[in-house]
């Protein structure tokens, strides 16, 4: 009997010396994130620093590690595509990218279109009408928000990505329907939809850069051609996305 007991002892010390430790505290791998990002911006605003140095090869260096970085560079990319330096600003525009992270990416476009360059407008624009299902409710409330120059440039690239959206809607429906039943008509209509892209991504870039001009013209004579900005601490509000 002293032996049988004596066997029990041993197998749970055993069992209980293999057994997991408590999982580790939440609280801590939080804490850590934060840190972890912080550490990641100030290595990104060195390799951005890097980029005006006047050595070619750091530049050049600089600019490969940056664009091995991913998504997680984007953010200090995106305000150092206006940079005073210019050669800085020229290799951050070139860098830029659309981000994966839907409202990472709506400020990559309002920091691009706000720059009010042809190119960057441009390339912000074609950023957003991507995917317009995904991204016109955010990009409405950006406008819904904006005020002077930004909201007049907003205003009809939001008008025309909600059409595009529509169009995009109908497209995908129609896909679903045809896909089976009429594959030829189904890729017809793709390479359609493919081509319409740039029609409506043009289009609304047009408009920005004519707002600009309206904008500008109409505050040389100082006319008033937008809503003020929203008074400070009053929370934002998002209207429904319906057109």
């Amino acid at each position: 009997m002293r032996i049988l007991c004596s066997i029990g002892i041993l197998l749970a010390s055993a069992l209980m010396g293999a057994a997991p430790g408590p999982p580790s505290d939440p609280t801590s791998r939080a804490a850590s994130q934060p840190t972890t990002r912080s550490a990641t911006g100030n290595k990104v605003r060195r390799l951005i620093a890097r980029l005006g140095h006047e050595r070619y090869q750091i530049r050049e260096t600089a600019q490969r590690d940056l664009k091995a970085l991913g998504d997680a560079a984007l953010p200090e990319l995106a305000i150092a595509i206006s940079h005073e330096n210019p050669e800085i600003a020229r290799r951050a525009q070139t860098l830029l990218r659309r981000p994966n992270d839907p409202r990472l990416r709506m400020e990559v476009v309002r920091r691009l279109i706000a720059t009010t360059n042809p190119a960057l407008v441009e390339k912000g624009v074609y950023m957003l009408f991507e995917d317009p299902i995904a991204d016109y409710a955010r990009f409405r409330e950006l406008t819904d928000n904006a005020s002077g120059l930004e909201r007049a440039m907003f205003k009809p690239i939001c008008d025309q990505l909600g059409q595009w959206r529509r169009m995009t809607e109908l497209f995908e429906s129609r896909q679903a329907m045809l896909i089976n039943d009429k594959p030829e008509a189904a890729t017809h209509e793709r390479n359609q939809h493919a081509d319409s892209y740039y029609y409506q991504a043009d289009a609304a870039y047009y408009q920005a850069l004519d707002a600009i001009l309206d904008f500008r013209e109409a505050s040389a004579a100082g006319l008033t051609t937008t809503r003020p900005a929203p008074e400070p601490g009053r929370p934002l509000t998002t209207q429904p996305a319906g057109g």
